[in-house]
């Protein structure tokens, strides 16, 4: 009885499987999702801080495109 208990014990995980490899699948791409929005609220809150905190001269020179020290690479 033992034996057969454990062999439909695992019979039931390898079951199961495919639906928790299918879910940390799911859980993985939506921390790659967050990850990557919270990259790219950083680098726009960086880009907001140094286009506020440029002089008036900066302001001036980043509008016609010369020495605008908050252009993106």
């Amino acid at each position: 009885q033992r034996a057969s208990a454990i062999v439909e014990g695992e019979k039931a995980a390898l079951a199961a499987m495919p639906q928790i490899r299918a879910r940390i699948a799911q859980l993985e791409a939506e921390r790659a999702r967050t990850l990557l929005l919270a990259q790219q609220k950083a680098a726009q809150d960086k880009q907001q801080a140094c286009l506020e905190s440029r002089s008036r001269l900066q302001k001036i020179t980043g509008m016609v495109g010369l020495n605008d020290p908050c252009a993106n690479p």
